[in-house]
């Protein structure tokens, strides 16, 4: 191995090897249970993957760090601080590491620089919302294979210039409204291979240019409220693998599949029974003969949302089979958003969750369908009209 001395001092460690150009060390497969004792200060790539490395600590790892791997070791703890000072750092690979269960909030703060963070199989159960602040020049993100049960919204809202998210394989049950928020960059989002049964109608808001979307093996009946219209550059979408219902309410997303051009999977049909391994991309116009209008659903839709109470978390998803009782509640409350059951520093107003819903306007409330929305002249109260039958002979 070719030693590399900078500032006159020995540099490489024992059991490493360390190259001159570009100055990198190499300490990778050595059964470390700790990170070697000195490491050059002028390292810019430094190989430490494939160890038993159990802790990191601050003060490692030197300002030059470009390039840092620390995947499949053993780390369950990082120290507050551990890369605070590593300014020009643009690649943390902390990847499997399956006894990493846990991130404080600011462990990635003040990587201004950071271009791709791997966190894949971590078995992290939640992130801090708090977790990627200020990561503006982020590029690639990988949480795959994780076991995330919720995504907080407003978590990416910083990452102005992500390019690919990384989510499947996790435990994600809905999608809210603002899941996405802050990512007009993205181009690439991996979300199947999750248990996810509800997604907002503008949980993929802001997404303009996002031309890959896989939602494959998931729990979704149903895609109401037509979220994928808001994906006007989408390529490649994979919706395989979920329990169709091909009744009235595949008729947003089969309309939408008729005016967009998309390369797709397959969309099989789960029911009606008739209808099982049908694809829902080919149902016909008379399948949806005695479904309400499209405008009443989305009246109706739009109605429920703008009950929801206002506020920040105006339109927020429940999460099927999570009683309102999670946070101490009587069960006949609706079920709170996704946020509600995860205090991670969230305000006061999110931990009320949603308020009841009012019941949609029924279809006699609204008038016949084309009717303008203006009031009408009030009517005269049925208890006038028999005084007005005696008054009139005598006017």
């Amino acid at each position: 191995a070719l030693a590399w001395v900078p500032g006159g001092s020995p540099a490489c460690p024992a059991l490493c090897t360390c190259y001159v150009s570009p100055p990198t060390v190499s300490c990778q497969a050595n059964n470390f249970s700790s990170v070697p004792t000195g490491l050059p200060p002028g390292a810019r790539r430094l190989f430490l993957q494939n160890n038993v490395i159990r802790a990191l600590r601050a003060g490692t790892f030197g300002p030059s760090t470009v390039t840092l791997w620390l995947y499949s070791n053993n780390i369950s703890s990082i120290q507050p601080g551990t890369f605070r000072h590593l300014p020009a750092l643009e690649e943390l690979d902390l990847g499997d590491n399956p006894h990493l269960r846990v991130l404080a909030p600011d462990t990635f703060h003040g990587l201004r620089r950071l271009q791709a963070l791997h966190l894949y199989r971590c078995q992290l159960a939640s992130l801090p919302s708090a977790i990627f602040r200020g990561l503006h020049s982020l590029q690639y993100l990988y949480l795959q294979e994780n076991g995330l049960l919720y995504l907080q919204d407003d978590l990416f809202a910083d990452l102005a210039n992500l390019s690919h998210l990384f989510l499947h394989g996790n435990r994600l049950r809905a999608l809210s409204e603002g899941v996405f928020r802050g990512l007009p960059s993205l181009d690439r989002l991996l979300l199947h291979a999750n248990r996810l049964a509800t997604v907002h109608r503008r949980a993929f808001h802001g997404l303009a240019r996002l031309t890959i979307l896989y939602l494959f093996n998931n729990s979704l009946v149903a895609l109401p409220g037509d979220p994928l219209a808001a994906l006007p550059s989408l390529q490649f979408l994979r919706l395989n693998a979920n329990p169709w219902a091909c009744d009235c309410r595949a008729r947003p997303l089969w309309a939408w599949f008729r005016r967009t051009r998309v390369s797709s999977s397959p969309v099989p049909c789960a029911s009606p029974p008739h209808r099982r391994g049908t694809d829902l991309r080919h149902l016909r116009p008379r399948d949806f003969d005695g479904c309400p209008e499209e405008d009443e659903e989305e009246d109706e839709g739009k109605d429920e949302d703008d009950s929801d109470g206002g506020g920040g978390g105006g339109g927020a998803v429940a999460v099927v089979g999570t009683p309102g009782r999670a946070l101490g509640r009587p069960g006949t409350l609706p079920a709170a958003p996704p946020s509600a059951f995860y205090r991670d520093g969230l305000p006061p107003h999110d931990l009320r969750g949603s308020q009841p819903r009012p019941p949609p306007p029924s279809r006699d409330s609204r008038g016949p369908p084309g009717d303008s929305p203006v009031a009408a002249a009030p009517r005269p109260a049925p208890t006038l009209l028999p005084l007005l039958g005696l008054l009139l002979p005598h006017l």
